[in-house]
């Protein structure tokens, strides 16, 4: 069943509705949940259930074209872990399509998630304070 989406904010700040999202592209978004990286579920274990600033956050969230690793409506922000492979070009045009929805991003790498999780905590909460 997908999901009707047109890229609008539509009513609540920052919940994306009526956008138009193919079988196929809800299909990889749920893929995605259940198929998280080992770092990916290590932030996800830290952001799930209001832990940080009392914030919700998504999963691999639907925004407009693309997929958002980890989203707050509320705040209108993402968080991005960038694995391994790593298109910056692709990066750069998502950056600059969530910028003009007015959503900000945070790009942490695997190793910062692995090496220093408290520090992303800290700057995640900081983004967070700012932005609600």
């Amino acid at each position: 069943m997908a999901d009707q989406h047109d890229g609008n904010l539509d009513g609540q700040p920052g919940l994306i509705r009526n956008q138009n999202v193919s079988a196929e592209k809800l299909s990889f978004a749920r893929s995605l949940r259940h198929e998280m990286s080992p770092v990916e579920r290590r932030l996800w274990l830290k952001l799930r259930s209001r832990q940080i600033c009392g914030a919700k956050f998504r999963r691999q969230q639907i925004v407009g074209p693309y997929i958002a690793d980890f989203y707050c409506s509320q705040a209108m922000l993402t968080v991005e872990v960038d694995g391994d492979t790593h298109n910056a070009q692709y990066d750069a045009a998502r950056d600059r399509y969530f910028a003009q929805q007015g959503i900000q991003v945070l790009r942490f790498t695997n190793a910062e998630v692995l090496r220093n999780i408290d520090g992303v905590i800290y700057m995640i909460a900081e983004a967070l304070s700012t932005r609600s």
